[in-house]
């Protein structure tokens, strides 16, 4: 699924920059870098935020179980229902 994601935004991204070539001389100079440079660095930069957000998070869950551990007197580790 991940993979079929990515490759949709691959084809969208070359889409939007070959229909960005193919207007550029409707377009000024400036503003079609300008296009250029947001139609490749915005799908770059969510996935880049999305990483470090995973990555947040699961330092965050790590942690969450180690506390369960350390102050769980059974010896699995199980949720604190009905305590």
């Amino acid at each position: 699924m991940a993979g079929a994601g990515s490759l949709l935004l691959l084809v969208l991204v070359a889409v939007g920059l070959i229909d960005l070539a193919r207007n550029r001389d409707k377009i000024e100079t400036p503003k079609l870098v300008i296009w250029a440079i947001v139609i490749i660095l915005l799908p770059v930069i969510g996935l880049v935020s999305y990483l470090l957000w995973r990555i947040a998070r699961s330092d965050a869950l790590v942690e969450s179980m180690d506390f369960q551990d350390k102050h769980s007197g059974k010896s699995q580790s199980y949720p604190p229902i009905g305590r």
